[in-house]
């Protein structure tokens, strides 16, 4: 990935390049990275910050650049500097933005803020320690935190949910 808006793909160990960028804006790619046990399937984040563009960008390709789906929508309007997939939970994504950390249990459909612990800072680089489930996200001021990643991941119906509460009305605090 370039500064540019040009993405490459290389598949002989760099004798030869292929353009594969349509389908991306032309403006900064900040990471490019591949998800661990498809290497078909391809992450790109873009950045408009040189622009003046907000937009978070955050594309998908399941065919080695052929075609991409933007998957970035759910984040706030912020560049987006960085992607991890978590080697465990294939569906995980780590995005590392202008302010903080998000992840997405289901591919990129939904995104939610990761913790409550680190401030609302740009984090320019995220990577995962996998044998000790950590995350290690670095600030734009130098700073780097740890978040330690769960050791299962459950998706919720975001739709729904039907809860029984017992004795009703409930008296004092409810905990779930």
């Amino acid at each position: 990935g370039t500064d540019d808006g040009n993405v490459w793909l290389t598949k002989d160990g760099g004798n030869s390049y292929e353009d594969i960028s349509d389908g991306i804006p032309q403006r900064w790619i900040t990471s490019i990275t591949h998800h661990p046990k498809k290497p078909e399937t391809v992450y790109v984040t873009v950045s408009g910050f040189r622009f003046g563009e907000s937009a978070s960008q955050v594309y998908v390709s399941d065919n080695f650049g052929e075609d991409w789906q933007s998957i970035g929508d759910g984040l706030p309007d912020i560049p987006v500097n960085d992607l991890v997939v978590d080697f465990d939970f294939l569906n995980t994504l780590y995005v590392a933005t202008d302010v903080g950390v998000y992840v997405s249990t289901d591919a990129g459909v939904i995104w939610s803020r990761l913790g409550m612990e680190m401030p609302v800072v740009p984090v320019t680089d995220i990577d995962m320690h996998i044998p000790s489930g950590t995350l290690a996200a670095a600030t734009f001021g130098r700073g780097m935190y740890i978040y330690e990643l769960p050791t299962f991941v459950s998706v919720v119906d975001h739709e729904s949910i039907d809860i029984k509460i017992f004795p009703n009305p409930t008296a004092s605090i409810l905990s779930i």
